[in-house]
């Protein structure tokens, strides 16, 4: 088997001298670091910022042109407060209320502050200034184009000793790297107005709206979050029906998707994290916790 040297010098052998200059001048170029982190939701903001601060040199890498444009319940646990530092606390939850098709209803808690609603906006652009802050590198509107060799190609290449995929649900790095497929539930949500007591979630089992999952009222202050999930296609009109039965106009619907199951979390140099591993909470498919 040819040495590495040997290699490197084969890709040369055809070229001008003047080809040469410019190939070894673009591989001087190439951007190096420990580790580079593919998507810059909160997975990726939040390993990016741990890191940095142990003096990595991390880069980040999103698709899109800004971040924390993700679509999110936002409820988590004092857990989250206590290691993000995050100030993007927008309502306290003391419990949730859980309704039946039969008419039922049951109340979890209530007795104390149990989980917090954030602005997920805020929250993954304070991670990201965070990691920042401490070195890490970021660059927005990377679209990648081919992985291999330790090296990233895109408008520019970066060379990484360790690659983390914080792609989300569909990952490209799972993909390519074999890690494993999951399943999904497909997701929809948004905002409304609606006289609820703003300490409570509330929680909706009925498969005539949700077939497959739930359905969700999520309060945050001076709005709630409305959404649901299910196993079945036609969410537009399930959150419509949905919307019909709390007499609610709901706005700035999106979807989403929610992973089912876990995929293997590493080979070799290579780590999933978030969503790309199917790391959510098994009870309600939250990716924060």
């Amino acid at each position: 088997m040819p040495s590495e040297s040997t290699m490197n010098l084969a890709r040369y052998e055809n070229l001008s001298l003047k080809g040469i200059i410019i190939k070894y001048i673009h591989y001087l170029n190439v951007m190096r670091f420990d580790a580079a982190i593919i998507g810059g939701g909160a997975a990726g903001n939040m390993t990016a910022w741990l890191l940095a601060r142990r003096g990595y040199k991390i880069v980040v890498l999103e698709k899109k042109g800004s971040i924390g444009k993700e679509v999110c319940g936002g409820l988590v646990t004092h857990r989250v407060l206590e290691m993000s530092k995050t100030e993007a606390v927008l309502n306290e939850i003391k419990g949730a209320y859980v309704y039946f098709p039969d008419g039922r209803e049951i109340c979890i808690g209530g007795d104390k502050t149990h989980a917090y609603v954030i602005d997920r906006q805020k929250f993954d652009s304070e991670l990201a200034e965070k990691a920042m802050a401490e070195g890490a590198v970021y660059k927005l509107k990377f679209a990648v184009k081919k992985i291999s060799d330790n090296r990233i190609e895109g408008k520019e290449d970066i060379k990484f000793d360790y690659l983390i995929g914080a792609d989300g649900a569909l990952s490209k790095v799972a993909k390519q790297f074999d890690m494993g497929d999951i399943g999904y539930i497909n997701a929809v949500q948004g905002e409304a107005k609606i006289h609820a007591d703003e300490n409570f979630v509330r929680v909706y089992i009925n498969k005539s709206i949700a077939p497959g999952f739930f359905s969700w009222i999520i309060p945050d202050g001076e709005k709630a979050r409305i959404g649901l999930g299910s196993s079945e296609k036609g969410l537009k009109k399930k959150i419509d029906d949905f919307a019909k039965m709390l007499k609610a106009e709901i706005k700035n619907v999106k979807g989403g998707i929610i992973p089912v199951g876990m995929r293997k979390f590493f080979r070799d140099n290579v780590a999933l994290i978030g969503d790309a591993a199917g790391q959510v909470k098994a009870t309600s498919g939250g990716g924060i916790y």
